[in-house]
């Protein structure tokens, strides 16, 4: 009878049966920051409405400020100041 683990890693592809990696977990990077909001409670918490590379807008999703990389977040808040300031022509 085969134990659990055995069970999932017989689903892997990549031939490693270590039980360590998830087979099913993706990896996504943001493409862009499409909004901010305060957490509730915080004083200086936010979250941000992600756009994620590779998928759609109907993937977008609300993530914490923490789980961002701060470079992600400045570079792109710079970009989209830059965009506002030549009056939305910037691409």
């Amino acid at each position: 009878m085969a134990t659990a683990m055995q069970a999932a890693d017989a689903g892997r592809s990549d031939g490693e049966a270590d039980g360590n990696d998830d087979p099913d977990e993706v990896s996504l990077m943001p493409e862009l920051l499409l909004a901010r909001r305060r957490l509730k409670g915080t004083a200086d918490g936010w979250d941000y409405l992600v756009r994620w590379q590779g998928l759609g807008e109907e993937h977008d999703t609300w993530v914490p400020e923490d789980d961002l990389d701060p470079d992600f977040i400045r570079r792109d808040m710079e970009a989209a100041e830059t965009e506002r300031s030549a009056g939305g022509d910037a691409e």
